[in-house]
């Protein structure tokens, strides 16, 4: 029953820093591209989202790959997906594979979230600004 959770603390510990760091970037590239000319809501909102979701996935993939391999260990008992902690199970998956391992799903990842950011903040900025 417990073995569930175990991927709780994989998870906490890429999205506490992952959220924090998105919304420090998605405001830090909002004044950016301000400053650059930029000024439409939707357009400066959209490509804040992307640019931030880019530099958030690029530094947070690690962990989501580990996470994956702790559930697919958890219903196939996978030898290979057995990690005792998560700088433990980054550090085996850098000796093992190296970068590829640790940018594995990257693309899909961003496409996922950078789509999604694009409408949500796009949409966020637009109704805010309006009321």
């Amino acid at each position: 029953m417990f073995d569930v959770w175990k991927n709780v603390l994989a998870q906490i510990e890429k999205e506490i820093p992952s959220s924090a760091s998105f919304y420090t970037t998605f405001e830090f590239f909002k004044r950016k591209l301000f400053q650059f000319g930029i000024k439409n809501t939707q357009l400066n909102s959209s490509l804040s989202g992307v640019l931030s979701t880019a530099i958030i996935t690029i530094i947070t993939n690690p962990l989501e790959v580990l996470r994956t391999r702790i559930q697919v260990y958890f219903f196939s008992k996978n030898a290979n997906h057995n990690y005792k902690g998560v700088a433990k199970g980054i550090y085996k998956i850098a000796q093992k594979e190296g970068v590829k391992g640790l940018s594995a799903g990257i693309i899909p990842v961003f496409l996922k979230k950078g789509t999604n950011s694009i409408i949500v903040w796009t949409l966020y900025d637009t109704l805010k600004k309006k009321v």
